[in-house]
């Protein structure tokens, strides 16, 4: 400390020098401390899936819609001659996609169109159809037990869907339209 205090040694290059250090020291502190803090304070948020419960939550939830949806009798010709065991694996696949941030290189519009297009154009699946199933998932939720936020969370998800299935209404249409002309 005897040579801080001697000015004779702290010449005012030195004195600029140690000033800049510990300026840039406690720059780069502060600058350390902010992104600790950044890393405690802003947790990222829960996944649908997550506050569901996971993958048994999902699980549960594909068992008891799929002993729901074949049943109801505006949707049952629409399960006919499908393996229930088959369509349970779409739907799980389905739901981890889409309760878990759908990865971007995914287009849900698109495989909702493509995968349902046998069901527009040979057994007349339509918009109001979804809205049954949909139903039905909320009704599944609900019964499971799952907060009221957290069902609505996931019916907006499955909502944003609809539009693929009013193009495919529209699309099976116009085909049987251009087919009755020919």
């Amino acid at each position: 400390m005897q040579i801080l205090d001697d000015a004779s040694i702290l010449t005012p290059a030195l004195y600029a020098s140690v000033i800049l250090l510990v300026g840039v020291s406690a720059w780069a502190l502060n600058a350390r401390l902010t992104q600790k803090s950044k890393t405690f304070t802003s947790k990222r948020s829960l996944t649908i899936k997550e506050k569901l419960g996971g993958d048994a939550a999902i699980e549960a939830a594909v068992d008891e819609f799929y002993r729901r949806v074949p049943v109801d009798p505006q949707l049952a010709p629409f399960f006919a001659g499908f393996s229930i065991k088959h369509l349970k694996n779409h739907q799980r696949n389905f739901m981890n996609n889409a309760f878990t941030g759908n990865p971007g290189n995914l287009d849900l519009h698109d495989m909702m169109l493509k995968r349902h297009a046998k069901l527009f154009n040979e057994r007349g699946l339509k918009a109001e159809h979804f809205d049954l199933v949909a139903g039905h998932l909320v009704a599944t939720l609900q019964h499971l037990g799952v907060e009221p936020t957290v069902i609505g969370e996931a019916a907006a998800v499955v909502m944003s869907l609809r539009p693929a299935f009013e193009e495919g209404e529209q699309l099976a249409k116009f085909a049987k339209a251009n087919e009755n002309q020919a």
